[in-house]
């Protein structure tokens, strides 16, 4: 991986990065703080995950807030992704190191927004996503009660009442209204 060079070494970048106050993504080199999630962001993680892991786990696995580094040039680029889904096709054939640090977008994203996050760094990471391999990047904002899906190829938005499909991913199935049912929103 071109990013490991003497000027530049993953493992100690991460470690560095991890241990902020609040964890830093790096977007085209640029550093910025990852926002601190409030109860409701990760009860909406926690909710996502579950999804993800109860209707794909014969095909992979989700996982929360895993540091993950992406190639895109002389800037370096790490993201957090806030839920992420890898399938085993892909996951089986990486390296212990490379478990635990994903060279690679995972097969989906879920991004939950905070009130603080700003919609350009929001809309670079999913372009980010997408460029380096995700198949789908799910932009929960719960504000808007919405789910944007991207696919690279379009954006389809989920609201209260509606039921998440995707034909790429066709196991996965929701209610987007019982998605953003719990705290804060009594079950509305």
């Amino acid at each position: 991986m071109a990013l490991a060079t003497a000027e530049f070494n993953i493992e100690r970048e991460s470690r560095a990065l991890d241990r902020e106050e609040y964890p830093l993504e790096i977007i085209d080199g640029i550093e910025v703080p990852k926002m601190a999630g409030m109860t409701r962001h990760s009860f909406l993680e926690l909710r996502m995950g579950g999804i993800l892991n109860a209707y794909g786990g014969e095909f992979g696995f989700a996982g929360t807030e895993g540091r993950i580094w992406l190639e895109t040039g002389p800037k370096p680029t790490s993201l957090v992704p806030d839920v992420y889904f890898v399938s085993f096709d892909r996951y089986d054939d990486l390296s212990h190191e490379q478990r635990e640090r994903l060279p690679f977008a995972p097969d989906i994203v879920a991004e939950i927004r905070s009130p603080n996050d700003r919609p350009r760094n929001i809309a670079r990471k999913i372009e980010l996503y997408l460029a380096h391999g995700c198949r789908l990047v799910l932009d929960a904002d719960p504000a808007k009660r919405k789910i944007f899906a991207h696919d690279g190829e379009s954006v389809r938005a989920y609201g209260v009442g509606d039921t998440f499909v995707h034909e790429r991913f066709a196991w996965l199935t929701f209610d987007v209204r019982a998605f953003f049912a719990g705290p804060g929103t009594r079950g509305r």
